[in-house]
């Protein structure tokens, strides 16, 4: 393996090389590998001694969700940078955190609390035209919906992450009554919240990967690649206009 370090003289470069990179791609199309994984295991992995695929597979179920709160936490740290008139895009995000003031957690904890022209402000328009305005704000209202739910799913599951992420004191265990698999979280005060589930329950956070991945690609991502590049690097900011979205077609 080869390794080595590059430091951009110019932030405006750095901005634009960031802004056409950025792998918003990758956790949806894990959440699509994982799902294939937990569907298909006994064939891609047939070694797998046949008492130990259930914890293996409930684990895996997890996993999904994990995905998804880290996927949900992407695309919360970039709007927050998006909405910011700031030097230095990469250095910004590497200052979110995920719990306090301007955090992530709390990007989400005050979702519902934003007025629609917060939501009308992540598509990144200029000028918007008078025939526009209308169907700007029903898009805009249905951001605002789907950000909702990706909130009311964080906010959930930040503390089952953060179990998971720290020392993963998430592990599997049989119910011996039901022979389904339990998972148990283990809490700092010495006791452990037990789920149970059911079927594919992890496929609502499948769908909810999905959503993420329309906002990314529909709306943030075109911003990354040209609106950034074009402040960044001086580029007629003009010429980029006919690449964006249109207010209808959101």
């Amino acid at each position: 393996m080869k390794q080595g370090k590059i430091h951009f003289r110019q932030i405006g470069l750095e901005n634009a090389v960031f802004g056409y990179s950025y792998a918003f791609l990758f956790r949806y199309y894990k959440a699509h590998m994982l799902q294939r994984f937990i569907e298909n295991m006994e064939e891609i992995i047939p070694e797998i001694e046949e008492d130990k695929r259930p914890s293996l597979k409930r684990m895996y179920e997890v996993e999904v969700v994990i995905n998804t709160v880290q996927y949900a936490a992407d695309l919360a740290a970039i709007i927050i940078t998006l909405k910011e008139d700031i030097p230095n895009l990469q250095k910004r995000l590497m200052s979110i955190h995920e719990t306090g003031s301007g955090s992530i957690l709390e990007f989400y904890q005050n979702i519902k609390n934003r007025p629609i022209d917060y939501f009308i402000d992540i598509f990144g328009y200029t000028k918007i035209d008078d025939n526009k305005v209308e169907s700007l704000n029903k898009s805009a209202e249905k951001l605002q919906a789907k950000l909702n739910e990706i909130a009311e799913f964080y906010i959930q599951y930040y503390p089952f992450y953060t179990s998971y992420k720290h020392g993963l004191r998430i592990f599997p265990m049989k119910n011996t009554e039901t022979n389904e698999i339990m998972i148990f979280e283990a809490k700092k005060d010495y006791t452990y919240t037990i789920y149970e589930y059911g079927g594919k329950w992890y496929s609502k956070y499948l769908i909810l990967t999905q959503d993420i991945y329309e906002i990314f690609t529909r709306i943030i991502a075109k911003r990354l690649q040209w609106e950034i590049p074009a402040k960044s690097i001086g580029a007629n900011f003009e010429s980029y206009l006919s690449d964006k979205p249109d207010a209808e077609s959101q």
